[in-house]
């Protein structure tokens, strides 16, 4: 298996409550963010071994499945999971709120910070690791990049949590 660790951050123009509520309670990502599916999310809100499957399609063309698992759970502050299936690992996120001055937007804010320790499980890119790890990585960058863009764009669009899942 091939390792990777990856640091995102995401600055989104709401609260910390707005952002988790869209992402985490309302998963409305599966309406924006068309590089990732829902394929089992429990009906009830997320909680400490809660179990979700998510389908990743990555920039690349090639298709992942992960099987994430809640291990502990803030709500509306971080999340940590472990996961299993094409990817294997952890990963946490937190909801920080960050101080009006230091955007270039009016309005609260939300520092949104992502890390994922993770080894690949396909033999197939643990094969090609040794000459495709930057093309995963940059595959992994650029999806994330393309959800920060879509996410403040749904934030700006939609001013108040409008979608059930």
């Amino acid at each position: 298996m091939h390792s990777y660790l990856f640091h995102t951050v995401w600055l989104l123009p709401a609260t910390p409550t707005r952002c988790w509520q869209e992402l985490v309670t309302l998963g409305s990502w599966e309406h924006w963010w068309p590089a990732l599916a829902k394929e089992s999310w429990p009906a009830s809100p997320l909680d400490t071994g809660s179990e979700l499957w998510l389908g990743v399609r990555s920039p690349l063309g090639y298709r992942l499945r992960v099987q994430l698992t809640v291990q502990r759970i803030v709500p509306e502050s971080s999340l940590s999971v472990s996961g299993s299936g094409d990817l294997s690992g952890s990963g946490d996120a937190q909801f920080l709120e960050i101080n009006e001055g230091n955007t270039t937007d009016s309005g609260p804010h939300t520092e949104l910070r992502i890390n994922w320790s993770v080894q690949t499980t396909k033999p197939w890119m643990n094969f090609l690791a040794p000459l495709a790890a930057p093309g995963f990585r940059w595959a992994h960058n650029a999806l994330m990049r393309d959800g920060e863009r879509r996410f403040r764009k749904w934030l700006r669009e939609h001013p108040a949590a409008s979608v059930s899942s």
